[in-house]
């Protein structure tokens, strides 16, 4: 099925979710943090993606977000390096500049340390 009709959609559903990803190299290792399957019927339009550094002291965190097919593939990135102060949440996505997750489509996120990632999306069918 392909992406539906923004125009002729029945339902908008908020939802907000959390993750957290796990130390690995910035640029590699990346985890799926939002996924968007294959023949879904659904477009997933992003409305803020956050990034907590939880470390004690005043240590920042490198954060990258990539699309990429869902679940593999090839990726492109969204934001490259944000830098997270120590004890502070970083915007790295805001209702401003929305993002749509088209079908098999995902967004994937690596760090240089553990990091929670907090995704406030509209699931649109």
């Amino acid at each position: 099925m392909a992406n539906p009709n923004l125009l002729g959609i029945s339902n908008v559903v908020g939802v907000t979710t959390n993750i957290v990803i796990g130390t690995s190299d910035v640029g590699t290792g990346f985890q799926t943090v939002l996924s968007n399957a294959s023949s879904s019927g659904k477009v997933l339009k992003l409305v803020s993606i956050l990034a907590a550094n939880k470390t004690t002291g005043n240590a920042t965190i490198d954060v990258n977000l990539n699309m990429a097919a869902a679940g593999a593939g090839t990726s492109t990135a969204l934001v490259d390096g944000v830098i997270v102060p120590g004890r502070a949440v970083q915007i790295v996505i805001d209702k401003n500049t929305p993002i749509y997750v088209m079908e098999n489509r995902s967004i994937v996120a690596a760090a240089n340390t553990s990091t929670d990632i907090t995704i406030s999306y509209e699931d649109i069918s």
